[in-house]
């Protein structure tokens, strides 16, 4: 019963996030998360192997054969690397908020403004400045 609610909350969750960014770029920050778990998951598997691989001579020691014993420790470790991958997919995408960034034109029309001010402020200095020098002019005692 509680796995029945926190399942329909998640797919009420995920069903929300789908309406609300749309069903592409949902089905794209997917695959690219997936992507991205599975090779640092996929790293870390070949790490632990070789661990395993430079410890597994030991075992000869207890009268066990080492390459069984690698073969059984290696699958029950992608087994468990599968596993982990599976949760850490699940957390990531039920936290995962996306935020929208402006597109290049939408960065341009705040700019727009700021120039038409910078060149109207310009033209406000020149203006003063013609009038200052028209004003010194006027009153020297030649003209």
């Amino acid at each position: 019963v509680m796995r029945e609610r926190i399942e329909k909350a998640a797919d009420a969750k995920m069903a929300a996030k789908v309406a609300n960014y749309g069903a592409d770029i949902m089905r794209q920050v997917e695959k690219s998360l997936v992507l991205q778990l599975l090779d640092q998951s996929w790293k870390e598997h070949l790490l632990a192997l070789d661990h395993l691989r430079q410890g597994i001579g030991l075992r000869a020691y207890g009268q066990r054969d080492p390459l069984n014993e690698f073969k059984r420790e290696a699958f029950n470790m992608f087994e468990a690397m599968l596993v982990s991958l599976r949760e850490r997919v699940t957390q990531m995408l039920s936290h995962v908020e996306l935020q929208s960034t402006p597109r290049p034109e939408d960065l341009e029309a705040p700019r727009r403004p700021q120039q038409e001010m910078r060149e109207n402020r310009d033209e406000l200095e020149a203006t003063e400045q013609g009038v200052d020098t028209a004003t010194v002019q006027s009153r020297q005692p030649g003209n």
